[in-house]
């Protein structure tokens, strides 16, 4: 029997490309969140994708690891570093997309925030 080994490199479909990109990069910032929270948390945290659970006696403590693990991450600004590093990825390929605004969202007020999180 004789195999055959076939090498090749898949065309992009820029359209699919240009649709995947924010659910990716969202994504990826919530893993990176669950990361946060699990080794900031002194106790045992059970996680599904985006959803994080504890033992009922933890679960004050969890809400404040989330909130401020969240304002750690987010406290810079992640859309502008974001944009710097996809423009220098894509400079030799694309123009940079336009710059947009976020409005005036205090990352800070996320602490005292009830529903964060429920």
């Amino acid at each position: 029997m004789r195999l055959r080994l076939k090498i090749g490199v898949a065309k992009l479909r820029m359209r699919k490309q240009c649709n995947a990109i924010a659910p990716n990069v969202i994504h990826s910032l919530d893993a990176s969140h669950l990361v946060s929270v699990v080794n900031e948390a002194p106790f045992d945290v059970a996680v599904v994708h985006d959803s994080y659970g504890t033992h009922p006696k933890n679960m004050d403590a969890l809400q404040e690891i989330l909130r401020t693990t969240f304002v750690s991450q987010y406290a810079g600004d992640i859309l502008q570093e974001l944009y710097d590093d996809f423009s220098l990825q894509l400079a030799s390929y694309v123009p940079p997309p336009p710059k947009g605004g976020c409005g005036g969202l205090d990352i800070e007020s996320i602490v005292d925030s009830l529903y964060m999180f429920s």
